[in-house]
């Protein structure tokens, strides 16, 4: 798998936004080859609506965070996850940890 990776332009030609958060999850030596690729998202929108936070592309890639008095609900795609955060610093610094993988 790291070699088919390692061919030039593989990853930032054939490699969508999901197909690489997905091989992200495989093993350590695949995550540090896609994250050294270049992603190339031509709009990124967010949205601030009181309690929720959207963050989605044109090529239909969303986040949505839903936050709570007990942490934040993520959901992406059919996924919904329930991170346990106490303090308004908390959820944003998760927030923001999560921005960084895109």
């Amino acid at each position: 798998m790291a070699q088919v990776l390692n061919v030039p332009n593989f990853v930032e030609k054939y490699l969508d936004i999901d197909a690489r958060l997905r091989l992200r999850k495989t093993c350590t030596a695949v995550r540090e080859i896609i994250n050294k690729k270049p992603l190339h998202i031509d709009c990124l929108h967010y949205k601030c609506c009181g309690i929720f936070i959207l963050i989605f592309t044109n090529e239909f890639l969303y986040v949505a965070y839903k936050i709570s008095k007990k942490g934040l609900n993520v959901e992406n795609g059919d996924r919904v996850e329930k991170i346990g955060a106490k303090s308004d610093e908390e959820r944003i610094e998760i927030i923001e940890r999560d921005g960084c993988v895109w």
